[in-house]
């Protein structure tokens, strides 16, 4: 009886013993994966920090001389660092899950790698955070002018010899002052020019109108004549109005044409 029990007992112990291996193998399998994991993890998050750190090397090297204050470099590290952290992660993630031991990962030279790879992409981020330039302010209509037909330009041109009943006689230092003018207008197309001539007293309003308006359109065909868009030239004759001399109405004074530039 005390045999067979015994027997029996031994066989019972057998039996558990099988049936609990494949748990024990399965609890063993579960350890190891845990283990694994836990293993990666930390090396993506020393990946990770890695990277980061290569990162702010690189940033506050290519910004030291154009972002001088030292507060506002850090910043920009600091900004550009966060914004990268996860796109980051998740490179160095990929590396470490797709190596089969990580043990045997350099982060030194995988930080280095993926930050070369990294650098396109920073030198643009780090563009949002330069000093920006204050932009030029806009010329004025009147500082072009200035510019186009200064004070001995816009003389030369008035001094056009006008004798009485004649159209205008261009001097080479007016052909010279017409050609830089015929050259803005072409290249700046925005822009126009109008010629106003005027007369002296001489003769009546009638004929005065229409030699003033002869005048200015000969200067406006020799401009066109440059090659520059009729559209932008206007010739206005005033006849004899808007006298310089009043107390001389009759004086060559008050014969001249004016030059002015506009916006179109």
């Amino acid at each position: 009886m005390i045999k067979q029990a015994s027997l029996s007992i031994a066989v019972a112990t057998t039996l558990f013993m099988t049936g609990c291996g494949g748990e024990v193998a399965k609890m063993a399998e579960s350890t190891a994966l845990d283990m694994k994991a836990e293993l990666q993890n930390k090396m993506i998050n020393e990946g990770t920090e890695a990277v980061l750190v290569e990162i702010a090397k690189f940033i506050d090297t290519e910004t030291k001389e154009v972002i001088t204050d030292e507060t506002a470099r850090a910043d920009a590290i600091a900004a550009i660092q966060d914004n990268l952290r996860e796109p980051i992660r998740d490179r160095v993630s990929e590396i470490v899950k797709g190596t089969e031991d990580v043990s045997k990962i350099d982060v030194v030279q995988m930080a280095i790698d993926i930050l070369e790879a990294l650098k396109p992409e920073i030198l643009e981020m780090i563009k949002e955070y330069l000093p920006q330039e204050e932009p030029e302010p806009e010329p004025t209509i009147e500082e072009i002018q200035e510019i186009v037909l200064p004070a001995e330009s816009i003389e030369a041109i008035n001094g056009i010899t006008m004798r009485k009943g004649e159209l205008p006689s261009i001097s080479s230092s007016a052909k010279e002052a017409l050609s830089k003018l015929a050259d803005f207008l072409k290249s700046n197309e925005g822009y126009k020019v109008s010629f106003k001539a005027y007369t002296d007293a001489s003769g009546s309003n009638a004929y005065n109108l229409e030699l003033s308006q002869k005048r200015a359109g000969f200067l406006a065909e020799y401009l066109v004549s440059f090659g520059v868009s009729e559209s932008q030239v206007e010739a206005i004759g005033f006849g004899e109005t808007e006298f310089i001399d009043p107390a001389n109405p009759y004086s060559d004074r008050n014969r001249r044409i004016v030059v002015e530039l506009s916006e179109i």
